[in-house]
């Protein structure tokens, strides 16, 4: 399709109108999903608010650490025993497990086999994985870089050590040991410290906090679909502006074919005339 000039330039001028609009959109999704940031943000915080003292974790439970067996013998994996690696602790809840190992890959049951409710937290692992937690709602096994949490019951609930991970995250990353890449272990696990206030102020804090983080993700998930349509919407702009739907035509608008007629009239004209050389006569 060639359109006649004067309505390309129209075309151009509308699609980056609309284009300068969809990008005015989507910087209002952001700052919305700034806000929503801050709001998780200040919504954790409360559980810092607590008059409460601080108590180490080891001081509310046990604390284990896994392993992994040795790839090289079949035995030990594709069993029935779900095996936690330290990408899947990604602040989630673990109801299923990417790999699986036997009773003979698990070594010492009481120890290796975590039960629902223990708190996972990721020792050390790429990027963003280190300080990441999670709540096991299965019975399953870890690797070593995975630190498992038996609370007591009596002393705290899964759920509130799991949000008080959530809001230390950037504090329990920097609690690691070691090089260039900070380690945690079992012992800097135990000694995370967090508030300790009485199980019904951890329950009323829990429903507080789990309302609010349940309501920004779903707004969450509202701003992923309009960054989604604002992408298609663009996508739609330009297969309406290129099959001439974006613009009103104009009848006496000069059809580009002509103009081009023109334009290669006039390169005609000015082309300079081919001289031909003579060639020499060939030797005799």
């Amino acid at each position: 399709l060639l359109p006649p000039v004067a309505e390309q330039r129209r075309i151009a001028d509308a699609v980056q109108e609309e284009n300068q609009r969809i990008a005015d959109a989507l910087r209002e999704l952001d700052h919305a999903r700034r806000g929503l940031d801050l709001l998780r943000a200040s919504v954790l915080a409360e559980l810092g608010k607590t008059e409460a003292p601080l108590k180490s974790v080891g001081e509310r439970g046990e604390v284990f650490v896994g392993a992994t067996p040795k790839r090289a013998v079949s035995e030990f994996w594709d069993g029935a025993i779900p095996w936690v690696s330290s990408s899947e602790v990604a602040f989630c809840r673990i109801s299923a497990t990417r790999e699986h190992i036997t009773e003979l890959g698990l070594g010492k049951r009481e120890t290796r086999l975590q039960p629902p409710g223990t708190v996972l937290l990721a020792m050390y692992g790429e990027g963003k994985t280190r300080g990441q937690a999670a709540i096991l709602d299965i019975e399953a096994a870890t690797n070593q870089a995975v630190a498992a949490v038996r609370l007591d019951p009596e002393k705290m609930l899964p759920e509130f050590l799991y949000y008080c991970y959530m809001r230390q995250y950037a504090e329990v990353r920097k609690f690691g040991r070691g090089g260039q890449q900070l380690n945690l272990n079992k012992d800097l696990v135990k000694a995370i410290e967090v508030p300790a206030p009485s199980l019904d102020v951890q329950r009323e804090l829990i429903g507080y906090v789990k309302a609010a983080l349940r309501t920004a993700d779903e707004n969450e998930a509202d701003l992923r679909l309009l960054t989604r349509l604002a992408s298609d919407a663009r996508i739609a702009l330009l297969r309406d502006a290129l099959g001439g739907w974006l613009t009103v035509q104009d009848p006496t608008d000069e059809p580009a074919s002509e103009a081009l007629k023109r334009v290669r009239a006039k390169q005609d004209t000015e082309a300079p005339k081919r001289r031909t050389r003579r060639r020499a006569p060939a030797a005799a």
